[in-house]
């Protein structure tokens, strides 16, 4: 490790400096100077990581109970794609006395196992990125050493089982003992449309629950206390399950008055009212409109009559207007979507009254949510995906929007590791502290009086 530091010291820091000798010289570009920094601090953590890994294997081996069951067998070498870059390290491989299973148990300790050839942190900022952008580009970007392949993409994202849309703060929220209190709680509900690879297509469901909107600057709102739930399910009644258990869990029920459902009118959400208490249903203004509009595009005189009668609930005139609309209109295409407008109306008519029967509902903003949340990543480009695939970005969306950490998810995995024997802290401290960090020690930039900054960073890595 002294090696290491004391290279990085002597070449390194000093072919940098210049080279930002040369940049200020000649007018150059700081970012220049930064860039080859970036290179050489790479450089440095493949070297440390190296170290690192020696050092964890070579306490292992070292240990007293690891002696009573695990017996040497042979030293190998691995390599690891780490943020850094390409890691080669030797680990040893042993063999159990007692069942004749052979494992590299400085790995298993240090949650690596013996296929992977990425580290988790880097899985990790892989499959954020593909969250946000196509498996290609983010393999590329994830790592500059490196080019990873779309496959190696998917195949990180196949990883993480049973991808959950609340992160593990919102599931111990469950645990609470005081519920939060609130009068009135809102749910809006749509669904996006995405291109499958064998040319169908497949729909991705979305609800949110919130507790209305917040002023957070000038006509500026924002929706209080919003989570997210996304993917692809068998049938509506499971996505139904998860979002009530997460109300009941959370909020004091017998505060409420009443839970505002709001969506287009498909029957899955429409269903959400057999299974939320105090459940009122409102019809998404967004797409009434969008119908009011087809209908009455070559009519437009009808239209004021139309809403007029929707807006004072009046279903009489509103069925008067429609059959005049019907008369007045020669394209059968037209009259067609006209009668389609009305069975709309009809079918939602209670979605309707209801917007007006009650003080505090509030508008719904679902369509541009299924936009921010699904659409911006699964649609809005030419792409095929697999069912699996929406399912699977469908739900880290929602996890990551909920306020979740993808590295969190790797290491609720490595976390379930089995454990093979007690690792002493004195066989970890004798080793690892006496015969590797301290060799920090040797370097004569921590000894010398003088501070200096390279100094006081490399005693900051020192005891880090």
């Amino acid at each position: 490790m002294d090696n290491i530091i004391q290279d990085f010291c002597e070449n390194s820091i000093k072919k940098l400096f210049a080279l930002l000798g040369e940049e200020l010289r000649n007018r150059g570009n700081f970012s220049n100077f930064v860039l080859e920094l970036k290179k050489k601090l790479d450089v440095l953590g493949v070297e440390i990581c190296k170290v690192a890994l020696e050092s964890a294997d070579e306490a292992v081996r070292l240990e007293p109970n690891r002696k009573a069951e695990w017996i040497v067998d042979r030293k190998d070498v691995k390599t690891l794609l780490t943020v850094f870059g390409e890691v080669k390290y030797q680990r040893t491989y042993y063999r159990s006395k007692n069942t004749g299973k052979h494992k590299y148990l400085s790995d298993e300790f240090l949650g690596i196992s013996s296929h992977d050839r990425i580290d988790m942190s880097l899985k990790a900022r892989l499959v954020d990125k593909a969250v946000d952008t196509a498996y290609g580009r983010s393999g590329k970007e994830a790592v500059e050493s490196a080019e990873l392949s779309s496959q190696t993409v998917m195949n990180t994202i196949r990883e993480i089982k049973n991808i959950p849309n609340l992160t593990k703060r919102d599931l111990a929220e469950k645990e609470q003992d005081e519920k939060i209190k609130v009068k009135y709680l809102y749910i809006e509900a749509d669904e996006g449309h995405v291109s499958l690879q064998d040319g169908g297509y497949v729909e991705p469901r979305l609800i949110y629950v919130h507790e209305g909107s917040e002023l957070i600057s000038k006509h500026r709102n924002k929706l209080k206390n919003i989570k997210y739930f996304s993917g692809i399910y068998a049938n509506s009644d499971e996505l139904w399950l998860e979002v009530v258990d997460y109300i009941y869990n959370k909020y004091d029920i017998e505060s409420i008055d009443k839970i505002f459902i709001s969506g287009d009118g498909a029957r899955w959400i429409k269903e959400g009212l057999g299974w939320i208490p105090k459940g009122v249903y409102l019809l998404d203004r967004f797409h009434l409109s969008k119908y009011i509009m087809g209908a009455t595009a070559q009519n437009h005189k009808y239209r004021p009559d139309l809403w007029k009668n929707i807006n004072t609930c009046n279903l009489k005139g509103l069925k008067k207007t429609f059959k005049d609309l019907i008369l007045d209109t020669e394209n059968e295409n037209k009259i067609k979507e006209i009668k389609e407008c009305r069975k709309y109306i009809n079918n939602n008519w209670e979605g309707i009254v209801n917007y007006y029967n009650y003080d505090k509902v509030t508008g719904c903003s679902a369509e541009g949510h299924v936009s921010h949340i699904l659409s911006d990543r699964l649609s809005s480009r030419p792409l095929g995906w697999s069912i699996r695939g929406v399912d699977q970005i469908a739900r880290l969306r929602a996890y990551t929007a909920n306020g979740g950490k993808i590295y969190n998810l790797f290491k609720e995995k490595a976390d379930k590791r089995k454990k093979y024997f007690y690792l002493s802290k004195k066989s970890t401290a004798s080793y690892i502290k006496n015969s590797c960090l301290e060799k920090f020690n040797n370097i004569e930039v921590l000894n010398i009086g003088k501070k200096t900054r390279l100094s006081i960073t490399l005693k900051a890595l020192r005891g880090a």
